[in-house]
Formats: C-alpha cells, structure tokens, sequence
C-alpha cells in the first residue's frame, strides 16, 4: 500500500513537472508568435513605405523628364527668335553695303526698324539670361552653394522700388502697398520696417510674386500687396483677383519640377516654373516661409514671413526646406 501511494505521488510529481514544461513550452511559443506577427506588421509597413518611396521616385523621376523637355523647349524658342532676328538684321545690313547710300527718310526707317528688332532681341537675351540664372540658382540651391550677403533692408522701400517698377509692365492691373491690422501706418517708422535680409535674393522673390500675381490674373484688376509687423517677424501678402489655384495643387506649386495642371495655366504663364520653387529656398535661407491661400476664380494671395533679426539657415545638398 505504501509502495502504491509512493508511485502515485511520484506520477502526480512527474505530471505536474510536465505541466510546468508545458505551460513554459506554450508561452515561449506564444511569445515566439507575437515576436513573428510584429515582424510581418513591420516587414508589411516597410515593403508599403518602399512601394510608396518607389511611387514617389517614379513621379519625380516623371516629373524631372518633363522639365528638361520643358526647359530644353524654353532655351531653344528663346535662341530661335534671337537667331531669326540676327539673321534678318545681318541681311539686311549686308544688303546695304552693296547699294548706294539712301535717302535720308529712307535711312531713318531703316534705322528704327533696326532698332526695334534690337529692342527685341534685347528682351529676348533677357530672358535668355533670366531662365540661366534660375537654371543656376536651382543648381546652388541642391547643391547648398547659395550665398547670401545679410544687410539692414528697409522693407516697405524695397517693395515701393518693386512695385514701381513692375507696375511699368502692365496697365491692365493696378497695385498697392498698404500696411494695416497689428500696426497703424502712421506708427510704421523706417526702423520698424527694417529687417536683416540679402537684398537682391530678397528683391528675387518679391520680384516673383509680383509677376505672378499678374500673370495669373490676365483679365487685370487690383494686386494688394500688405505688410504686417506680427511679433518678431514681418509678414508680407500679395493677393491677386485672378485664375486662382486648384486645392490639390496649393501644396504642390512651389516644388521644384512641378507644373500646374489647371486649365489655361500654360497659355497664360511663360518661363519654366522655376519662380516659387527658388523664392521658398531663399525664404527658408533667411528662416521664414512661405505659403498661399487661394480659390479656383477668385485669386491667390501668397504669404511671406521674415524674421526681422539675422537668421540664416545653412542647407546642404541632401537638405530639403520644409
């Protein structure tokens, strides 16, 4: 009897040691699946991020091809008018030189059809200039080899001599310079208006919005262009009444090889849409940003907020500006 309670002990020893390996078995293999089910939720998320990183790439890559043509198409209509008005003016001089010496109202009429043919040459090599100079800045730009030069930059003169002259290249809009909501404009003083800028990357972007503002408005109307001093930061905004902005495209505009897709926008804009891609890194350098609001035939008005301090932000090639 003894003997058979003794082994009966020693098999409710061996079932309960075997339950206890069991029991620890079971939650190292619980353990074991909880570990592989993060594995494939991470390895899932990864394989998602690389597909939507491969998508990205594919647009970009996309978006880079149409750019170049863009560009290449740009350059080239550029040099075919400069090279078409050369050749006529070469003939037409050539053809002179073998004929007697004209009258004097004929010789005039020569000489203002010449001139107006350099005229536009002249405008044309401009822009020839202009579309190198932002073909360069993007590449300083990626490259983080973008200087700038930071002085005093009296703000509201610097958008008088902008508007000014802007307002030369158009009749059909009429542009204004207020200053209102946080200060009063007979307490905005030259110091109060003052900020730590480089003047001609400054000038650049103010230059930009202003052309856009009557490029994308061509019915014309009033551009408003005001200033406010909100804290340490000087905020400008340029509201046109024009063709306005497409609400998936807001986000989208000032990113570098991105064309709009709205209706029109191609016959009404020239150039390579190199503008708002520069002016946003040039804001970023001086440690603001910019930013639009706009309605689809009711206008945009972009905004620019500058600290009114120094403040340059060092970029490198493999930086992007937020």
């Amino acid at each position: 009897m003894v003997e058979l309670e003794g082994a009966n002990q020693t098999i409710r020893d061996l079932n309960e040691g075997l339950q206890h390996r069991v029991e620890a078995a079971t939650s190292t293999l619980r353990e074991r699946l909880n570990e592989l089910q993060r594995a494939n939720t991470e390895v899932a998320a990864l394989h998602q991020s690389a597909e939507e990183h491969v998508t990205k790439l594919t647009e970009l890559d996309r978006l880079k091809s149409q750019f170049l043509s863009m560009a290449a198409h740009e350059l080239k209509t550029l040099l075919t008018v400069i090279s078409g008005f050369l050749q006529v003016t070469l003939r037409r001089k050539q053809r002179r030189l073998t004929r007697s010496i004209p009258a004097e109202q004929q010789w005039l009429e020569e000489q203002k059809s010449d001139s107006g043919q350099l005229e536009v040459l002249n405008s044309q090599a401009t822009k020839l200039a202009r579309r190198v100079d932002e073909l360069l800045n993007v590449s300083r730009i990626e490259s983080g080899r973008l200087e700038f030069h930071m002085e005093p930059v009296d703000i509201r003169q610097l958008l008088t001599y902008a508007m000014e002259r802007m307002q030369h290249t158009t009749t059909r809009h009429q542009l204004s310079l207020r200053f209102h909501n946080e200060v009063a404009e007979s307490e905005v003083d030259q110091a109060s208006t003052t900020i730590a800028a480089d003047r001609d990357h400054l000038e650049q972007v103010l230059n930009n919005l202003l052309a856009n503002a009557i490029t994308y408005s061509p019915d014309g109307g009033p551009i408003d262009v005001d200033v406010n001093l909100v804290g340490e930061y000087v905020v400008l905004s340029v509201r046109d009444r024009g063709m306005g902005i497409q609400s998936e495209e807001v986000d989208l505009v000032s990113s570098l090889f991105y064309r709009s897709r709205t209706a029109g926008t191609h016959q009404t804009a020239s150039g390579m849409g190199l503008g708002l891609y520069i002016s946003k890194e040039i804001v970023a350098r001086h440690g603001g940003r910019i930013w639009v609001e706009s309605q689809p035939g009711t206008g945009s008005t972009f905004y620019v907020s500058l600290p009114r301090e120094p403040q340059v932000v060092q970029r490198t090639a493999a930086a992007t500006a937020s």
